[in-house]
């Protein structure tokens, strides 16, 4: 069973050599390695080179028109991939020697289907430090919904084995979005019918790192990552309204729509609060009125004043709060 392996790249020499290592490094030798560069300096293309000199089952290719991003490298990639199984890797994570082994074997073991897709446990680590930590939350188990809305996801983007007919379905990663860019394709392809499912195997196989860039919250409030935040909400919501959910994936709505409701504010985004706020009145578990009292308070700049937003922070702990679920909070032996 081959597994095409699909992975970003700008600028990422850093790290690569040991994402590259760690592909060397599988027990299960069919796979190929597809490296799609968006962009990069000449000595980083060198560097692609060496690698594709070093084994003919690894490639680079640079980015073919636009935009320019990493989901663009990745619809890219597994759309000239040769084989029918997808695994995205970032260039600056690494799999662990039995990962490819593993889902492969998960695979076999299982009802083979298009619409079932296994995900698999990550460990976070620091090159700084020997503390590792696993991804999910295992003591708060939820639904796949509330998991993504919560921002709390049991896996991150290299956790679910692809096939190329759930990518074809879902349509791909969506090219204009810059942010919760996991999010997105993880919950387009639940509101397809894809289901995704603990592999069988539940061995961590993958190592995230994390560094600077890895959880850079740079121009977190900028527009355009706002804009990207409001079209993942915009798309929940009108799923939901046309849905039947469990009462903790409305919890994680409810939450995910102050956060971007909150976020909007702050910009002075008034036309996108109120589409917020629009969308949100046929989900009952969100008080639209608060979302209203809310945006004039920030328009009028009434929140200056100290007691009234004491208040409003307080109706809004108790209107949409944070659940138990944590990630990354695990120590990992």
């Amino acid at each position: 069973m081959r597994v095409s392996v699909v992975t970003p790249h700008f600028n990422g020499s850093r790290f690569l050599s040991e994402t590259g290592h760690g592909l060397l490094n599988q027990t299960h030798q069919d796979w190929e390695w597809i490296i799609v560069d968006d962009g990069s300096h000449a000595d980083e293309l060198a560097l692609l080179e060496e690698w594709q000199q070093r084994d003919s089952r690894i490639r680079w290719e640079p980015r073919q028109g636009d935009p320019k991003g990493a989901n663009h490298c990745r619809n890219q990639g597994w759309k000239n991939a040769n084989g029918e199984h997808i695994l995205f890797l970032d260039s600056d994570d690494i799999l662990l020697p039995h990962a490819l082994e593993q889902r492969c074997a998960s695979i076999k073991s299982s009802s083979p289907s298009d619409l079932i897709l296994p995900y698999f446990q990550t460990v976070a680590f620091r090159a700084d430090r020997n503390d590792r930590w696993l991804w999910d939350d295992r003591a708060n188990p939820t639904s796949w919904l509330a998991s993504l809305w919560s921002q709390t996801p049991p896996c991150q983007s290299s956790g679910p084995l692809w096939t190329k007919a759930a990518l074809e379905a879902t349509g791909g990663w969506s090219e204009d979005i810059q942010v919760w860019q996991d999010i997105d394709i993880h919950q387009k392809a639940y509101f397809r019918g894809i289901r995704f499912v603990p592999a069988s195997t539940m061995e961590p196989d993958l190592l995230y790192r994390i560094h600077e860039g890895s959880l850079s919250h740079n121009s977190f409030h900028s527009p355009h990552k706002l804009k990207s935040r409001a079209q993942v909400l915009h798309n929940a919501l009108q799923y939901a309204s046309e849905n039947d959910l469990h009462p903790d994936e409305y919890n994680s709505l409810a939450r995910m729509t102050w956060s971007v409701f909150r976020n909007a504010c702050t910009l002075r985004n008034w036309s996108a609060a109120d589409r917020i706020i629009e969308a949100s009145r046929p989900i009952q578990d969100i008080s639209t009125p608060f979302l209203s009292r809310w945006k004039l308070s920030s328009k009028l700049r009434t929140q200056r004043l100290s007691f009234i937003r004491h208040e409003l922070e307080k109706q809004a702990n108790k209107l949409f709060p944070k659940g138990k679920r944590t990630i990354l909070t695990t120590p990992y032996p």
